[in-house]
């Protein structure tokens, strides 16, 4: 396995705490559509994502996973097309599902399982379709 340097860490940190962002500026636009349950989907899903952000900035040094380079690149990607597609999304439950598959995304990373980590980006590439 190889071993992630730091600065790629922050920078999957850095993309993890965008998303969280996107995610509660989304849950705050769309509070007047949101149902409670889906509202306290969100809020779940927008807490994860920062804890993770702050997982990945202070574990850094410690995080080893395969294959480096192409997830980060997968998870860049995905960033960007979140970015755009929060924009654009209507649907509550595709939001969930999406912002499910990213804070699966984190879970994987942290756990430093190769195999999860390339389920979950497969997933979430899968659900931003």
């Amino acid at each position: 396995m190889a071993e992630l340097s730091s600065k790629q860490a922050n920078e999957l940190a850095d993309m993890f705490l965008k998303i969280a962002q996107l995610t509660g500026n989304y849950r705050y636009s769309n509070s007047h559509i949101l149902s409670e349950t889906e509202d306290l989907q969100i809020q779940y899903y927008h807490t994860s994502l920062l804890n993770q952000a702050g997982q990945l900035y202070t574990e850094s040094a410690a995080l080893v996973m395969n294959d480096v380079e192409p997830a980060i690149s997968s998870i860049e990607n995905s960033t960007l097309k979140i970015k755009s597609s929060y924009r654009n999304l209507q649907n509550v439950t595709k939001v969930i599902n999406i912002v499910d598959s990213i804070v699966r995304l984190g879970s994987s990373i942290l756990s430093r399982k190769p195999l999860k980590i390339a389920e979950a980006i497969d997933d979430l590439v899968n659900k931003l379709e």
